[in-house]
């Protein structure tokens, strides 16, 4: 040993880091905890605005009559007094 430290000096420091070491584990480990966590928390209002933007351009897009009525008119439906257009077909009945 170095001359004029005595072996309890020694002890007691030696005592104090491992006490230390083993008293800090907790809070650090509830810090890396609370970090996993915040990031999922992140994720999902990432995914919550993402949704939140995708919804309300669909909502834009049904509010606007034009993408409306081609929605209708893909589905068969027609205007109030309105006749489907047929076109004859080439060697159908029609055409002869």
């Amino acid at each position: 040993m170095a001359k004029g430290v005595a072996w309890w000096k020694l002890l007691v420091v030696g005592s104090a880091v491992a006490a230390g070491a083993f008293l800090g584990q907790l809070p650090w480990r509830r810090a890396w905890e609370q970090q996993r966590s915040l990031a999922a928390l992140r994720e999902a209002v990432r995914r919550a605005e993402a949704d939140r933007e995708r919804l309300a351009r669909e909502k834009a897009r049904l509010d606007n009559p034009l993408f409306r009525e081609a929605m209708l008119r893909e589905q068969g439906l027609l205007k109030a007094g309105e006749k489907p257009l047929t076109v004859p077909l080439e060697g159908s009945a029609e055409t002869r």
